[in-house]
C-alpha cells in the first residue's frame, strides 16, 4: 500500500495511520515525501500549474518502478488523493482510497488557503510545519502560489476520472474547510460505482481522528478487494 500525503504533508504527518493499516491488513505500507517536502530534496523554481499531473504521470510511476512495486493499493489525502486519482487510469491499482480529494477547484478551498496566509495564522502554521519540513516557508509559498493563481482556478480532473476501473473508496467530511460534498458528487458522477463515505465531521483529515475509526473502515474496504 502506498500513501500519498496532502499538499503540506509528510511521512510523519500520517501519524498512526501507516502502522494501523499494516496491523489490520498485514500489507506492506509505504509513505514517502514528494520532492520539496520533509527530508526529500529541494524542488527548484516555481511549481507548474499542472504539478499534480506531473506527480501522477511521471514521478509516481518512476517511484513505483524504482521499488519494483506492481499492483499497488493507493491511499491519497487531499492533493495526494488527487494525484492518486490522476494516476489510477494508467497504473490500474488494485484499489484506491481517496480522502478529501480535489477534482476541481472550489472557492471554499481558495478562501481557506487565503486564510492560512493571514499574518498571525501564517506564523503559527509555519511553526507547526517546521517540525516536519526544514524549508517550511518556501514550501508554503510554492504550494499556495499555485493554488491561488488565476491559471489554477480552471484546474479540473473530472475527465481523467472516467478512465479509472479500479475499486474506489472516496471519503469526504461535511465540515471540511477545503472542499464540499460537490467533490464527492463529481467522483460519483464520473466513476463506475465508487463507494462513497460521507462523514458529518472529521474536517479535512478525518483519517487522523481515531474516534471516527477510519483506519478500520479503510482496512475493511481493502480486505474486501483482496478477497474478491
Amino acid at each position: 500500500m502506498v500513501l500519498l500525503h496532502e499538499g503540506l504533508g509528510s511521512i510523519r504527518q500520517w501519524r498512526h495511520v501507516p502502522s494501523a493499516l499494516h496491523q489490520n491488513t498485514k500489507l506492506k505500507v509505504i509513505a514517502f515525501e514528494r520532492v520539496g517536502y520533509g527530508a526529500s530534496s529541494t524542488r527548484l523554481g516555481p511549481w507548474p500549474v499542472q504539478f499534480m499531473h506531473e506527480e501522477a504521470d511521471f514521478l509516481l510511476p518512476a517511484f513505483l518502478n524504482a521499488l519494483s512495486i506492481k499492483d499497488p493499493i493507493l491511499l491519497g489525502h487531499s492533493d495526494g488523493a488527487s494525484i492518486a486519482l490522476l494516476a489510477a487510469g494508467a497504473l490500474r491499482p488494485r484499489a484506491l482510497i481517496c480522502i478529501a480529494a480535489h477534482v476541481f477547484v472550489e472557492s471554499i478551498c481558495r478562501d481557506a488557503i487565503y486564510s492560512l496566509l493571514e499574518s498571525e495564522r501564517k506564523a503559527s502554521l509555519l511553526s507547526a510545519l517546521s517540525k516536519y519540513h526544514p524549508r517550511s516557508e518556501s514550501l508554503l509559498q510554492a504550494w499556495s502560489t499555485v493554488w491561488l493563481s488565476q491559471a489554477f482556478k480552471s484546474w479540473d480532473i473530472r475527465d481523467r476520472l472516467r478512465s479509472i476501473d479500479s475499486p474506489v473508496l472516496a471519503i469526504q467530511a461535511r465540515d471540511d474547510a477545503y472542499g464540499t460534498m460537490a467533490q464527492l458528487e463529481a467522483i460519483e458522477e464520473n466513476l463506475n460505482h465508487p463507494r462513497c463515505l460521507r462523514l458529518e465531521r472529521g474536517g479535512h483529515s478525518p483519517h487522523l481522528d481515531k474516534d471516527l475509526g477510519m483506519t478500520d473502515k479503510i482496512s475493511d474496504f481493502i480486505q474486501k478487494q483482496l478477497n474478491s
